[in-house]
């Protein structure tokens, strides 16, 4: 029996992580501004602070966001802009996806 190789486990954990709609709003958000706070996201994604500080803390924890002190606030920054490249393509393959079905579904009809 093969053992699955690390790689493919961490990976596999990282994408679990990042691919929750929520989350992917919030990596997208951060993509267009350099920093935000908890409200300023709340403000701009229309979700309570309470649910979305658990995604961001998600996030933060899997080292996609980093965050620093100003004053008694918090503000979230993406570490790693190309993390948008990554949910890009991924959209990329399912339009492409859909539009095969979308053929396939003519076809039958």
């Amino acid at each position: 029996m093969s053992k699955i190789p690390e790689i493919y486990v961490l990976q596999s954990e990282f994408c679990r992580s990042v691919t929750h709609p929520i989350r992917m709003l919030i990596v997208e958000n951060l993509s267009k501004k350099s920093f935000s706070s908890l409200k300023e996201l709340s403000d701009s994604l229309g979700f309570p602070v309470s649910h979305l500080s658990q995604h961001v803390k998600v996030l933060y924890d899997i080292g996609v966001l980093g965050r620093k002190s100003v004053g008694r606030k918090r503000e979230y920054f993406l570490k790693y802009p190309k993390i948008i490249e990554g949910l890009e393509c991924m959209r990329e393959v399912l339009s492409e996806i859909l539009k095969e079905k979308g053929k396939l579904i003519k076809k039958l009809t």
